[in-house]
């Protein structure tokens, strides 16, 4: 049912220009940084957000993140389907399963296309969140506290976020070196945000996540889950696995180096 990549169709391979489309101007600090063209030398790029008039451009890049339904209708437009090359950057996709013959329409009309759900793997190219490639995570400062707090603005109890003796920052818009920072301070990174818990494992840190949907289960390697009532208890049990920030920087650059091919 899925097509097979790269895709063989004829086209021109030559790109003069490039459009990447994502979550412009959110106030999340994951959905700002997991662009792309942040990183990598994309020709004659321009940013663009879904909500912006489309525009044809030789090469059309969407992505990252978890916006398969916005993404979904998105790549139904004129503009996009006149791209002489098409892109998915490690989208999140529903869970297999549930909407495959969605996630296969979607994923037809792209030249090339990626997720960043391990679970997928053995369908579609995985490309973790691009925003490893980030110069933020070379040679992060040693732990100086037990265990830091890294929480969603908007989907955490507002007792805890509250707590004075937690150490505590949440997911709004920030630095990301600011946020590397802090979350290299802990030994053990308590989260319930999934920039949070990917950033946490790209530092080889002990995790132990707080899930609020389906796109927590999609790790290569999965964290250690809690609740909100057990977190304290599991940070014993969270385990460290050898930090992925290479194999993910090297698959988005062979991606991208597939696009350009």
């Amino acid at each position: 049912m899925f097509a097979l990549w790269p895709r063989n169709r004829e086209q021109d391979q030559q790109i003069l220009n490039t459009r990447v489309v994502h979550h412009m101007g959110a106030d999340n600090v994951g959905d700002h940084y997991c662009a792309p063209d942040l990183y990598l030398p994309f020709k004659d790029v321009t940013s663009a957000g879904y909500s912006d008039p489309p525009r044809r451009a030789d090469l059309t890049v969407i992505g990252g993140g978890n916006v398969f339904d916005v993404a979904n209708k998105y790549s139904r437009g004129r503009a996009f389907r006149r791209s002489k090359i098409t892109a998915a950057w490690g989208i999140g996709l529903p869970a297999p399963g549930r909407r495959d013959a969605e996630v296969s329409d979607f994923a037809d009309r792209f030249t090339h296309f990626s997720t960043r759900d391990h679970n997928w793997s053995s369908v579609f190219d995985f490309v973790p969140c691009a925003s490893c490639l980030s110069p933020a995570f070379d040679n992060p400062p040693n732990p100086t506290q037990e265990t830091v707090l890294f929480l969603h603005r908007r989907k955490t109890p507002e007792d805890l976020l509250n707590d004075p003796g937690l150490s505590i920052l949440t997911n709004r818009f920030n630095e990301l070196e600011s946020v590397v920072r802090f979350l290299s301070a802990g030994e053990v990174i308590v989260t319930n945000s999934y920039h949070g818990t990917y950033w946490a494992q790209l530092l080889g840190r002990r995790v132990v996540c707080i899930p609020f949907g389906a796109k927590f289960h999609t790790f290569q390697n999965p964290p250690t889950y809690a609740t909100f009532e057990n977190w304290r208890d599991m940070i014993s049990q969270a385990v460290a696995y050898p930090s992925e920030l290479e194999e993910h920087r090297a698959l988005n650059k062979a991606f991208f180096e597939k696009v350009h091919a």
